[in-house]
């Protein structure tokens, strides 16, 4: 596999992230007797996916408006709006100190990140210099019979503020697997709105990483709508390394039919003075599974740290299936943090009092649905407000 991608000028990052999924034992035990459902992945699907093959053509993406097309792994620029955009292998010969000042420098512990370290394909590559306010739109797309790994790289200079708009689509009735390692890099002062619509076609596989290491005083909003995948692993967490850091997460998830998502939200605070603030909803329907999971990591050195995390889920069936696990691990006595955790069905209550106004069921079940997503995405893009509408329609 490595040697396959042997050309770039990252051959040792990849010998080093391969060495280190090899060292690192698969996940054999359970973390919590009470769960009777897990989203599982194999060696043999990451695999897969890392070994696959990218289709070709450009399947059913036509361009819209969007600065940078990914299709099918492989990056299109139209409009770099002044930064340094590029592929990762561009990005190797035309910016290579950048590159290899940042790449290695993430943190990493999933024995599956360490393999689509090891074996990407191609990436984004996404440079905003000193100073500089930009933003930028993305349109991934991926036919579902297509299979690739990518590692893509954002990175914010000292004072520069992005905001990114990345539309994750694709078409077709394929089995593909697909996934992706996002790095966010914040210098002292920068700021990053990360605002991400995830619609792959339910056939499809995914595992996604998005991981943010913060320099002093540096601020990220994250907002995620995550609606596709027949099965997937999706992690978002924060390094808040500097002091003053602020993270704040909004995601909101949707499944139904048989799909099984698994969404992990995290931060570890390790400066002064940082705050985290973790927002997730899921909305679960027929026979499918849910899992949300966050934790809030306050170590030791990171004294007047704040961190909360808040998750609820709403079943919409009998049958559906959701769980949940915050943690807060706290480390030092002078912190403020707290976490809330719910699962419920639609109050019967509110849905006679809809009713009782002479709206249809179907209609009061709408509009409680989008009562409880809605809220969560105010202050994001409009275009992915619009698609928690959308996705929240029965």
């Amino acid at each position: 596999m490595i040697n396959d991608r042997g050309y770039d000028r990252l051959h040792e990052y990849r010998q080093e992230n391969f060495i280190q999924f090899m060292k690192t034992p698969p996940q054999t035990w359970k973390e919590s007797p009470t769960r009777m459902r897990y989203v599982e992945f194999t060696d043999e699907f990451v695999e897969k996916m890392v070994l696959g093959k990218q289709e070709a053509s450009n399947g059913d993406y036509r361009r819209s408006d969007e600065d940078v097309a990914i299709v099918n792994g492989r990056v299109h620029v139209y409009d770099t709006k002044g930064l340094i955009v590029s592929s990762i292998r561009d990005a190797e010969e035309t910016h290579p100190s950048i590159l290899y000042d940042f790449a290695g420098k993430e943190y990493v512990y999933d024995r599956y990140e360490f393999l689509i370290n090891a074996g990407f394909h191609d990436g984004l590559f996404l440079y905003v210099p000193k100073g500089v306010s930009a933003s930028i739109n993305i349109e991934d797309y991926a036919s579902s019979t297509s299979s690739f790994a990518a590692k893509n790289m954002i990175i914010v200079d000292e004072g520069s503020k992005i905001n990114v708009f990345r539309r994750i689509s694709g078409s077709g009735t394929g089995n593909g697997y697909q996934g992706d390692n996002t790095y966010i890099f914040l210098g002292k002062n920068a700021s990053i709105e990360y605002n991400q619509v995830q619609d792959r076609p339910k056939t499809v596989e995914g595992l996604q990483f998005i991981r943010t290491f913060m320099d002093d005083y540096s601020s990220a909003r994250i907002y995620h709508a995550e609606n596709g995948y027949d099965r997937s692993i999706i992690v978002t967490e924060s390094y808040q390394y500097g002091n003053g850091t602020n993270y704040q997460v909004r995601g909101v998830s949707f499944t139904r039919s048989l799909q099984q998502m698994d969404l992990r939200d995290n931060t570890i605070q390790i400066g002064t003075h940082t705050v985290a603030d973790i927002y997730i909803r899921g909305i679960v329907r027929d026979r499918s599974l849910t899992m949300q999971r966050g934790n809030i990591d306050i170590r030791e050195q990171a004294r007047h740290a704040e961190g909360y995390y808040d998750t609820r889920i709403l079943l919409l069936s009998k049958d559906a299936f959701a769980n949940t696990k915050p943690a807060l691990l706290i480390n030092n006595n002078d912190v403020r943090s707290k976490h809330a955790s719910a699962i419920s069905n639609i109050d019967d209550i509110s849905l006679f009092y809809l009713r009782s106004r002479g709206i249809d069921e179907d209609t009061a079940k709408n509009m409680i649905v989008e009562g409880f997503t809605e809220h969560v995405v105010e202050g994001s893009d409009e275009r992915l407000k619009e698609a928690v509408v959308r996705f929240s329609g029965l």
